[in-house]
């Protein structure tokens, strides 16, 4: 039993005078009777009176001679203050042992878990102490291989300290940046697609899995090396069996180097069995990065959307975003692995292309680079991914893409490919999505009326009917492509040359 008296002023440990003079491993509990439970079973714990927000007013040198002080962690918000007020408290240069946080396998934190897994249900004192012990080293092992990160300057350290981490700009050693698709996404940064539903962004980002696990160059990059690489994607809304996997295929990826996560296997207390459940970047990022490290020369995570992982986080607070992404951002750069995350627009027309991302603008800031997709209103069929933002290099070019069905290719399994147009679009986003004015919508009706009586004797080829429409009746190109849409004019290409006729 512990010999030392109590520091006057200050309250004592529960059950401290139980408590051996040290040696060992001793767990500190969140409540009282947590301790108790841990003590019934033969483990040596403790709790602090009345929580976190009395670590400061109690004594806690008898646990100074613990060559391990374990927090047994139920709640995250108030075992993360235990933790960081504990640390604080004892000192590195005091504590004789390691202060680890453990929590329940499978990540699952609540109250009662604990209390559960330390209840007897049927089992042994003796088994349960072994499943706690076996928990507790897991816990060990994780959190020493991210202090060490944190030590190397990649990582964050457990437990904090008071003082501010600073390094001297001349110590550091600059390095390029690195691209994935040169100019477009980087590698080790994080950006962000976007654009109205059914406009095809999904498409594109397969379509760079692809090319990154089979290492063929991207469009606009004929003559830069692609190395090939691993893909992790994590999809809420397409299935993978009808819908991700066929679009790989068809864009001839190598099915061998992508990963597609289904889900997150978490410890259900009351059942006492894992069961699987939706991802969260809230709890689960460290999964995420055991899935880049586990793929070979990963060079890519797709997520899609965004705001189908938030978990408990809220999609349109700054502050609950800013603190999902960042340690996402850290992940990127630790494993120099581009992470595209692909959002949609909201309905807000009129404002700037960044307003509309949606959720929080913090969705938008913490991206380095930001890219939208819209409708080319000159050709219903056309899509243009512009640039929203750029923090890395100038403002790039867009690129132009249609969803084509080539027939002709081997193994055609009835899906569509990104077919990308060699020509740089220096159109304005902004532009694209504003809508149409009342004058607009006018002479987009005076159009389709001119076409309808160019087209009645039979199909005309568009070049001349955009020459004769600007001409004869002062028609711009982009105002009669429209009009062809509205006017449900068909376009057939014929040689070279694409002829427009009216609807059957």
């Amino acid at each position: 039993m512990t010999t030392a008296t109590n520091h006057p002023g200050l309250e004592p440990l529960y059950r401290v005078d139980e408590l051996s003079d040290g040696g060992g491993r001793i767990l500190v509990c969140e409540s009282q009777d947590l301790a108790d439970a841990a003590i019934s079973i033969g483990l040596t714990a403790t709790a602090v009176p009345g929580g976190a927000n009395r670590v400061r007013s109690t004594d806690l040198r008898p646990l100074l001679g613990f060559e391990e002080v374990v927090i047994l962690v139920d709640n995250a918000g108030p075992g993360m203050k235990y933790i960081c007020n504990l640390a604080q408290q004892l000192g590195a240069e005091k504590c004789a042992g390691h202060l680890t946080r453990a929590y329940p396998p499978g990540g699952q934190v609540g109250p009662g878990c604990w209390a559960k897994l330390l209840s007897i249900n049927g089992r042994s004192a003796g088994d349960i102490r072994e499943d706690v012990g076996r928990i507790i080293e897991s816990n060990r092992r994780d959190q020493a291989a991210s202090d060490a990160g944190a030590r190397e300057g990649t990582g964050t350290l457990s437990q904090p300290d008071a003082g501010l981490v600073t390094v001297r700009a001349s110590a550091i050693e600059p390095t390029t940046l690195e691209w994935l698709w040169p100019g477009r996404i980087p590698l080790g940064k994080t950006t962000i697609f976007a654009s109205d539903p059914g406009l095809g962004k999904t498409f594109v980002a397969l379509d760079i899995a692809a090319r990154v696990s089979a290492g063929c160059p991207f469009a606009d990059s004929q003559d830069v090396r692609n190395p090939a690489g691993g893909v992790v994607i994590l999809s809420a809304e397409d299935d993978a069996n009808d819908t991700i996997v066929p679009r790989l295929q068809a864009a001839a990826a190598d099915l061998d180097r992508i990963v597609i996560v289904q889900g997150v296997k978490r410890f259900d207390p009351d059942s006492e069995t894992y069961r699987e459940g939706m991802f969260s970047l809230d709890t689960d990022l460290p999964r995420l990065e055991d899935a880049v490290k586990a793929e070979r020369g990963c060079r890519l995570v797709i997520i899609d959307p965004v705001s189908a992982y938030m978990g408990r986080a809220d999609s349109h607070k700054n502050g609950d975003v800013r603190g999902l992404l960042a340690p996402l951002a850290s992940l990127a750069q630790r494993h120099r692995v581009a992470v595209l995350l692909i959002s949609h627009l909201n309905k807000s027309e009129g404002t700037s292309a960044q307003y509309r991302i949606m959720g929080s603008l913090a969705f938008v800031a913490a991206a380095r680079m930001g890219w939208a997709v819209a409708k080319d209103k000159e050709d219903g069929r056309r899509r243009l991914l512009l640039p929203i933002k750029s923090n890395l290099c100038k403002e790039p070019t867009g690129l132009a893409y249609t969803l084509a069905d080539d027939t002709a290719r081997p193994g055609y399994n009835g899906q569509p490919v990104v077919a990308w147009e060699g020509t740089p679009i220096t159109e304005g986003l902004d532009e694209l999505l504003r809508p149409d004015t009342g004058n607009q919508r006018g002479n987009r009706k005076e159009a389709a009326e001119w076409l309808k009586a160019a087209l009645a004797d039979g199909p005309v080829a568009s070049a001349t009917l955009v020459e004769d429409a600007s001409e004869s009746s002062g028609i711009s190109r982009r105002t009669l492509f429209r009009a062809k849409d509205d006017a449900g004019i068909r376009a057939k290409r014929v040689g070279k040359v694409w002829e427009w006729s009216l609807p059957q």
